[in-house]
């Protein structure tokens, strides 16, 4: 699956902090609308979320560190903290900010770390799974934040399932769709390519089990749902052992290395016929 639908979502977002209208953004794109309409809702309510307010005794004390360490780095005499930021208060106004936003920031994900889908902290909650994942530069590190994602998704799906004996669909779909991105978006090195497929295989195989084992829990239509997930699951857990096969044969064939220093290729996957989510 290409990653169309988090540009457009990203586009989305940008017009809807410009005061676009929800229901403009979903007719720009009939083809995503179901996907699009509640993560845009969920991104308007978070907008709307009070401010919190960082202690200012932290902010302070932060602020003392930074103005030390700043006057360290000029070969001048010796000034006070005082006289820096009397000098330089633009230095003084933009510390100040980064410093109560980066505060700001720790305090609500920690605090949003175990929300659920409906508490309102969970939008900030993905906020920071974006925002770590954009922070992180490393591919096989990013296929690696996928397939956490993905198992979050899957335990927040249980509490809501064990609370409504309902399914979510879109918690399910977003299982998948993290699993199927952490292969098909994660760029790995030769020699991590097999450690990564095993655990790729362990993550699936865990879900699949997982959802056989909600399948008798649940109401009739929630079971429609959830047989086409175990057979996603299946397909993918066949496709795996093979490409696991193929990876495991080629190591055991490869050469020894030689002298001269030698680039370690990267490994890319396509999902086979059937295991993606469409």
């Amino acid at each position: 699956m290409s990653n169309e639908i988090e540009n457009i979502l990203d586009i989305c977002l940008d017009e809807l902090k410009a005061g676009t209208d929800i229901e403009i953004l979903l007719m720009r794109y009939p083809d995503h609308a179901a996907e699009l309409k509640p993560l845009l809702g969920l991104a308007l309510e978070m907008n709307q979320l009070p401010k919190p307010k960082p202690s200012q005794e932290k902010i302070s004390e932060t602020l003392v560190k930074v103005g030390k360490e700043v006057s360290k780095g000029y070969r001048r005499p010796k000034r006070s903290f005082r006289d820096v930021f009397l000098w330089q208060p633009k230095l003084a106004w933009v510390t100040s900010g980064i410093f109560a936003l980066i505060l700001t920031v720790l305090t609500m994900s920690t605090l949003s770390a175990n929300s659920a889908p409906g508490d309102l902290l969970y939008p900030i909650k993905l906020a920071t799974e974006k925002v770590k994942f954009i922070l992180t530069f490393n591919s096989e590190s990013k296929a690696e934040l996928r397939l956490t994602f993905s198992e979050e998704r899957l335990n927040e799906m249980l509490d809501i399932s064990q609370q409504s004996g309902t399914i979510d669909t879109l918690l399910l779909k977003s299982m998948l769709i993290q699993a199927q991105l952490a292969l098909e978006q994660g760029e790995i090195s030769d020699e991590k390519a097999l450690p990564f497929l095993n655990k790729l295989q362990n993550v699936n195989n865990y879900q699949k089990k997982t959802l056989q084992n909600l399948r008798p829990s649940v109401d009739s239509s929630s079971r429609i749902i959830l047989d086409r997930a175990i057979e996603t699951c299946g397909m993918r857990e066949r496709w795996l052992v093979q490409i696991i096969n193929e990876e495991t044969i080629q190591n055991s064939n490869t050469v020894p290395p030689t002298p001269k220093p030698k680039q370690i290729g990267k490994k890319q996957w396509q999902w086979g016929p059937g295991c993606g989510c469409n």
